[in-house]
C-alpha cells in the first residue's frame, strides 16, 4: 500500500523530510559512506606490497579509489532510483486519489443541477397556481360586491317600503 501524504496544510516540523530534502540526505549519506570507504580503500592500498615499481603501486592504488568511488556512486545512484520510484508511487496514488475526487465531484455536480432544473420548473409551476389562485380570488370578490350591493339594495327598497308604508 502506498502512503499518500496531503500538503494542503502548513508543515508539521515531525513530518518526513520533502522529497528533494530526501535526496540530499541520501547524497549526503552516500558521500560520507564514500570518504569512509575510500580511507578504507586506502589503507587497503597502502598495505599491499607490490614488489618493484612505486609507480604500479600508485596505479593500483587509485585503482581501488577508482573502483570504491565507482561502487558508492552505484550505492547513491540506487538510493536516488529507490527515492524517485517512492516518489513516482505517491505521485501516482496522489493523481488516482484526484481523479477519483473529480469524478466524484462531477457527479455531485450533475446532481445539483439536476435538483436546480426540478426546483426551477416547480417554481414556475407555483407562479402559475399563484396567478390562476389571485384570478379567482378577484372573481370572487367582484362576485361578494355583487352581493353586497343586491343585498344592500334590496334592505334599502325594504327599509323605505316599510318606512313609507
Amino acid at each position: 500500500m502506498v502512503r499518500v501524504e496531503d500538503r494542503t496544510s502548513q508543515p508539521d516540523p515531525a513530518a518526513p523530510p520533502s522529497s528533494a530534502a530526501r535526496l540530499i540526505q541520501i547524497v549526503q549519506t552516500d558521500r560520507s559512506s564514500a570518504a569512509r570507504s575510500t580511507s578504507e580503500a586506502t589503507e587497503r592500498v597502502a598495505s599491499i606490497q607490490v614488489s618493484g615499481d612505486d609507480e604500479a603501486a600508485e596505479q593500483s592504488r587509485n585503482y581501488l579509489q577508482t573502483l570504491d568511488i565507482i561502487s558508492c556512486a552505484a550505492r547513491t545512484m540506487a538510493n536516488i532510483e529507490d527515492e524517485s520510484q517512492r516518489i513516482r508511487a505517491n505521485a501516482f496514488a496522489l493523481a488516482q486519489r484526484v481523479r477519483s475526487e473529480r469524478l466524484e465531484t462531477d457527479q455531485q455536480i450533475s446532481a445539483l443541477q439536476e435538483q436546480l432544473k426540478a426546483s426551477n420548473l416547480l417554481a414556475e409551476q407555483l407562479r402559475q397556481q399563484l396567478a390562476e389562485t389571485e384570478e379567482r380570488a378577484n372573481v370572487a370578490e367582484e362576485w361578494l360586491r355583487h352581493f353586497q350591493n343586491a343585498i344592500t339594495s334590496a334592505f334599502s327598497a325594504r327599509h323605505a317600503a316599510e318606512t313609507a308604508a
